[in-house]
């Protein structure tokens, strides 16, 4: 028997040992070895794109989780073992390295994914062999094997390696499709800039010595958290850090969340929630975020539309697990703890069974079949008072009849600061929906308060003007007897054509004024009576009332400015065959790439959307 019988033969990476994992690498070497999986890995067909996508995001989190884990002198587990045997070198066996990986893979799960089913940990797999061969695994894992990704010097002339080499993976491996595709990154900017969220991080830190909490519930790959990410350190370090307070206080935080240099982002894992409910999307959002140096904790594998109490983690804190009934909210249940919701909602949501059941009682409009609509009311759950979103809405939201509900809670609950719309191209080629950004404040319980006050004042208005005006109608259209009629029966002419003009508020012209009331009334027949129906879907929310009646009342009395703007052209055009650059409208950038702000110049929509004023 050889001397060297079963022992290793390739020295293996040990974790502060000889040969340890390379820290420091260069964009190129990444981008290399991004292709060199793009090519191997999606090569030769016969495998759904996003099947390959799946498998590899789930070997980066396994590598992850090695990295993370281990001791000084410890072995890694994520390499490539070889033996002596009978003289030659031989590679473990693909099964022994499947286990070894797959065992990592679901360590990970439970502490980084927080997924604490041992049932569903049991039944989940690093890759699905089907799909993806254990030829592959092995090539990949001898691929990745030497890079460091955890203690990878991650900021290199400005640029995050590992984050722009995920970033890479997601751009070319992920298949979009009409159902699962990604914002741009230009409206993601434009969303962050016109949110004014580097004021308001200012403000936060020097007030509050916090930076604010942001939570994206329906995360995608992680393009907003992400995004949100690089804004916070790239202004706050770097372009307006003279802005901050020079406090020990403030000195000391900034120097606890932003350095040393390469750990700059290690602030994130504190302020940064993000839900997920697709798996494969909610993994790659978790390994985005620890590539470009988060380690984040708080990006959850689930619906986010379950209740808060569904939200478990291993680890303390957990912001998401907070809840308290609102009054205000019909006693439904709000969490009531972030500062900001940047987020593009799926466009049509599919619903698991699990989730259904909670509806009713966790939703007001628990009920209606417009499910994506729910995320409008989990954004009011999720902020705290004057929290903001910035976030993307069919275009259908603002206009079609059957969305009334959602703009009159949006408006009960929200100070409506802007709404952009956006050119049918911005999704294109995977979907020509039509859609706008809205940016919102939530409502101080004051606020709303105001609002009831007002709904309260205009409801018995109105229901006071729809018995008079459908006793009107039945004197001068049925001929009724006016002295059985209480309401009208002792009303002159003048006080008959007021009563009649009140009711028809805007649809009265100027020479209105010469009719008389049967010729009012004839004129306005049809109006008159769509005018004193009540709105049978509103009913239980806002009680039995012409919304439209009395919505105008109180926009009348709330009167406040809201920026409006249509955009033709947003900086870029996608088509299957690629993307070109067109000129952009939403913002104006420098040499260096930078969103110009708070120059005096007015010429793009970013310029005015800087002028609303946020509370």
């Amino acid at each position: 028997m050889p001397e060297r019988y079963g022992i290793d033969q390739k020295e293996p990476f040990v974790k502060g040992g000889k040969k340890d994992l390379e820290t420091v690498f260069t964009h190129e070497q990444l981008e290399s070895l991004r292709k060199n999986l793009h090519n191997v890995l999606w090569g030769g067909g016969g495998t759904d794109d996003n099947d390959v996508f799946a498998s590899l995001v789930n070997i980066i989190l396994a590598k992850i989780q090695d990295e993370s884990e281990k001791k000084k002198g410890e072995k890694y587990d994520f390499q490539i073992f070889s033996y002596a045997k009978k003289g030659n070198e031989v590679f473990e066996t693909n099964e022994d390295l499947f286990e070894r990986i797959n065992s990592l893979y679901r360590r990970a799960l439970k502490q980084r994914l927080n997924i604490l089913d041992e049932g569903k940990l049991k039944k989940s797999f690093v890759i699905d062999e089907n799909k993806f061969s254990l030829v592959k695994l092995k090539y990949t894992v001898s691929e990745l094997e030497r890079f460091s990704f955890v203690d990878g010097k991650n900021s290199f002339d400005g640029k995050d390696i590992l984050g722009d080499f995920f970033e890479g993976i997601i751009r070319e491996g992920f298949k979009q499709t009409k159902g699962q595709f990604f914002t741009h990154i230009n409206v993601v900017k434009f969303l962050l800039w016109g949110l004014q969220i580097d004021k308001l991080a200012i403000k936060s830190v020097n007030k509050d010595l916090e930076i604010p909490y942001l939570v994206d519930p329906s995360a995608g790959s992680g393009t907003f958290l992400i995004e949100y990410m690089k804004f916070i350190t790239e202004n706050l370090k770097r372009r307006f850090r003279n802005e901050l307070h020079e406090t020990r206080d403030v000195e000391d935080k900034f120097h606890q969340w932003f350095m040393p240099d390469h750990r700059e982002n290690k602030w994130a894992q504190n302020f940064i929630y993000g839900i997920e409910t697709n798996f494969n999307l909610g993994t790659a959002t978790k390994v985005n975020m620890i590539l470009h140096g988060d380690g984040s904790t708080n990006i959850f594998v689930k619906d986010g539309l379950l209740p808060f109490r569904f939200y478990d983690k291993e680890a303390a804190p957990n912001f998401l697990k907070q809840y308290d009934a609102d009054k205000q909210y019909f006693d439904k249940e709000v969490n009531g703890q972030f500062d900001v919701i940047i987020t593009n909602p799926p466009f049509s949501v599919t619903l698991d069974n699990e989730t259904k059941g909670h509806l009713k009682k966790e939703f007001v409009f628990g009920g209606k079949k417009n499910s994506e609509n729910l995320f409008v009311e989990r954004w009011y759950q999720l902020l705290k008072p004057n929290g903001r979103f910035g976030v993307v809405l069919l275009e259908s939201v603002f206009d079609t009849t059957e969305n009334k509900y959602i703009r009159l809670f949006i408006y009960k609950y929200f100070k409506v600061k802007a709404v952009v719309s956006l050119p049918q191209l911005t999704f294109e080629p995977f979907t020509s929906t039509k859609t706008s950004l809205l940016f919102a404040q939530k409502k101080t319980k004051k606020e709303v308060e105001e609002w009831n006050k007002f709904w309260s004042k205009y409801s018995n208005e109105w229901n006071n003007l729809k018995t008079r005006c459908e006793n009107l109608l039945a004197v001068y259209l049925d001929s009724k007897d006016r002295k059985k009629l209480p309401s009208v029966k002792d009303l002159t002419e003048k006080e008959e054509k007021d009563i009649l003009a009140r009711m028809l508020k805007d649809y009265i012209e100027e020479d209105d004024k010469k009719l008389s009331v049967d010729e009012l009334i004839e004129k306005y027949t049809d109006e008159l009576k769509a005018l004193c129906k009540y709105d049978n879907d509103t009913k239980d929310t806002f009680g039995f009332v012409n919304t439209w009646w009395v919505f105008g009342g109180v926009a009348k009395e709330l009167n406040y400015k809201i920026f409006m703007a249509e955009m033709e052209n947003i900086g870029y055009k996608r088509t299957k065959r690629g993307e070109k650059p067109t000129p952009n409208e939403l913002f104006r950038i420098n040499d260096k790439g930078e969103i110009l702000v708070n120059d005096g110049v007015k010429e793009a929509a970013l310029d005015y959307l800087r002028e609303v004023l946020w509370d």
